[in-house]
């Protein structure tokens, strides 16, 4: 994005962030690449942390391998809203067909849910997807997990 400025003068401008709808929830650092001409060229990178989605839910997710074909989805929940809030999941892996899981009332404040999946085993670890989308809302949420 070009600009012309006057030596000893400042600007301040708010950059557009184009987001993919399968962005994952969370913090991000984001870099800025700069190259300015004047007498010579300047060129320089500055570094912000984005964070994507609201303050209001938090959702962390952990697993663990049960059995052969079983794993065990861990889900803490932080909760900074005076109300319940459900979620309609999807847990999304590859070469597999996606399976749905709820979070349904989850209270104010802390809490944590337990969930087990079918999902079989990989040699390598492998990136599932999960998408959450809330129900009477429009508000959705990625998060990746990454096991074997």
């Amino acid at each position: 994005m070009p600009f012309h400025l006057m030596g000893g003068k400042s600007v301040r401008w708010s950059l557009p962030l184009p987001l993919r709808a399968d962005a994952t929830t969370g913090v991000h650092r984001v870099r800025f690449d700069f190259e300015i001409k004047g007498r010579q060229v300047y060129r320089f990178s500055l570094y912000r942390d984005v964070h994507l989605g609201s303050d209001d839910i938090e959702l962390q997710f952990s697993v663990s391998r049960l059995s052969d074909d079983e794993v065990r989805l861990l889900v803490d929940v932080m909760n900074n809203t005076e109300s319940a809030m459900s979620f309609d999941c999807k847990l999304l892996s590859p070469h597999v067909p996606y399976q749905r899981f709820q979070l349904l009332d989850l209270p104010p404040g802390s809490s944590q849910r337990e969930l087990r999946l079918r999902i079989p085993p990989s040699a390598q670890p492998v990136t599932h997807w999960i998408r959450c989308e809330r129900i009477r809302d429009t508000r959705t949420m990625n998060y990746r997990v990454t096991f074997q």
